[in-house]
């Protein structure tokens, strides 16, 4: 039976599928943030030392990153939803390898916290496209389960980039681990270019230019369940940046842990956010994505909550105390992050650029401040890491209840 030239037009034409090749790249390109910070993570006490700095002025290289982060994401998606995915991708992620290349050579402070801003902002391609990709070819059910497995596969990032960085800082240092991030960036390119197709063709972009785009923002921000999942994943997130901005100095400094074993305890915790994505993608279609999102933020309250009591009683309570109670605040964190991305995403299929852009920034610019809340009062401590945990937890569970709570769109398509 022969196919006319309609059909074999209708077939060239549409989009390609999410193949596990394609997820697989997304989740690489989703990792930029923890490859290009957790991997020197470690070398924190090491930068401030060899660059002469404060460690307030050294935890500054994460919260620019970050901050650069949320407005890349700002600029790179709405204009992918105007002139297509890929071909941004690729001019992105190669000035993304030039911003890492600088970065090893920065001779001061001030230098470094300029060249992670650019690497953060040129950087933030990955994610924003990678969701935007992933809304593209996917919806419902589907959606739900790639973006479960996707935050599964990303995870993984945390768990090998502070080991490495671990290992890494006494025999290479920070230079060198901001080397080994510049061959990551090389990869995302590589990866980038033989593996993401386009995937936004050209009937399906938005028209006109920069009235159109604020328009489009405007129906985004307006959406109050959307601006609720965007507030609820990003002090979500907040829960695990607490931990991930003050941890190297509380573990290293006050209970003299060395490197190596602060990155195997980093790992471990890292592994909780993986055990999370799996559970939330085996409950996936036995329960509805608001369930499990419900079940994620009590539960990360709890524990968050649990690990500021314990720590303003004690002061500096023992390891095997602490830990474990932020080893659960992450197991639930993955649910959050998951559900809050498809539902969120859900409610704006032709703006999927600008939605993704919107919730990216968002997310970028509170975790990279209330990173910098840890070190508040010119250092962080156990104390400052665990109230900023517990307070971020509660702000995610009021902006739930507040915005999400009444919303049907999502759950009907999910």
């Amino acid at each position: 039976m022969h196919q006319s030239r309609d059909e074999r037009r209708s077939e060239a034409s549409a989009p390609p599928h999410l193949t596990p090749a394609v997820l697989a790249t997304l989740a690489l390109l989703g990792a930029v943030a923890p490859l290009a910070t957790d991997t020197y993570l470690p070398s924190f006490p090491q930068v401030a030392s060899d660059l002469h700095a404060s460690e307030s002025s050294v935890q500054l290289t994460l919260t620019l990153f970050m901050i650069g982060m949320g407005l890349g994401q700002l600029f790179w998606g709405p204009i992918s939803d105007r002139r297509g995915r890929r071909g941004l991708l690729l001019w992105a992620c190669a000035l993304f390898v030039a911003a890492s290349v600088v970065a090893p050579m920065s001779t001061s402070i001030g230098m470094l916290v300029a060249m992670r801003f650019l690497q953060g902002f040129t950087g933030a391609v990955g994610p924003v496209l990678g969701r935007a990709v992933a809304r593209d070819l996917a919806s419902g059910l589907a959606l739900a389960r790639a973006f479960s497995l996707l935050g599964i596969i990303t995870s993984l990032a945390p768990i090998v980039a502070p080991v490495l960085g671990g290992l890494l800082a006494d025999p290479i240092g920070w230079r060198g681990i901001l080397w080994v991030v510049a061959v990551i960036a090389v990869l995302m390119l590589v990866s980038s270019f033989t593996m993401v197709p386009e995937s936004l063709p050209p009937g399906r972009r938005q028209p006109g230019g920069l009235r159109d785009i604020v328009r489009s923002a405007g129906d985004v921000l307006t959406d109050l369940p959307f601006v609720g999942y965007t507030l609820t994943q990003s002090f979500g997130i907040g829960i695990l940046f607490s931990f991930i901005s003050g941890s190297s100095f509380v573990l290293q400094n006050e209970y003299g842990l060395g490197s190596t074993t602060y990155a195997l305890l980093f790992a471990l915790n890292a592994l909780a956010l993986i055990l999370g994505g799996v559970f939330n993608t085996r409950f996936l279609g036995r329960y509805r994505p608001t369930s499990l999102l419900r079940i994620g933020l009590i539960a990360s309250i709890i524990a968050s909550a649990a690990t500021a009591t314990v720590t303003l009683v004690t002061s500096e309570p023992p390891l095997w105390v602490l830990l474990p109670l932020i080893w659960i605040a992450s197991l639930c964190n993955a649910p959050i992050m998951a559900n809050t991305t498809t539902l969120g995403l859900q409610r704006h299929a032709r703006n999927a650029g600008m939605a993704a852009a919107v919730m990216g920034a968002i997310q970028s610019a509170l975790a990279g401040l209330i990173a910098q809340m840890v070190s508040i009062t010119g250092s962080a401590s156990a104390v400052s890491m665990t109230l900023v945990m517990a307070g971020s937890a509660i702000l995610a569970g009021v902006a739930f209840v507040a915005l999400c709570r009444r919303d049907e769109v999502g759950e009907q398509e999910a």
